[in-house]
């Protein structure tokens, strides 16, 4: 919840930085995650994020799969994402 990017290190940092810890993730299981607005989803092997800042005005994103199916690869998860305009914006940055 509170892992926004990785440090030179490898060490988890909240704030932005220059690596994307979906990036390095290679578990097993498929993440699909927020809290950590972008005007895109990312798209990563492992992990997707769907904040897509609804709360600043952008788009609110969100990943819809049948009842047991998995997410696709990167290059095909964009087809099971659905994101639509954010009514207003709700908070400033």
């Amino acid at each position: 919840m509170y892992v926004r990017c990785i440090g030179p290190s490898g060490e988890p940092v909240e704030r932005r930085g220059e690596d994307l810890w979906g990036l390095r993730y290679a578990g097993r299981e498929h993440i699909v995650f927020g809290h950590n607005a972008r005007q895109e989803p990312q798209i990563h092997a492992h992990a997707t994020g769907i904040d897509t800042g609804a709360v600043y005005g952008g788009r609110l994103t969100a990943m819809v799969l049948a009842s047991g199916q998995v997410p696709p690869g990167p290059s095909e998860r964009n087809g099971v994402l659905i994101t639509v305009p954010a009514g207003r914006r709700y908070a400033t940055t």
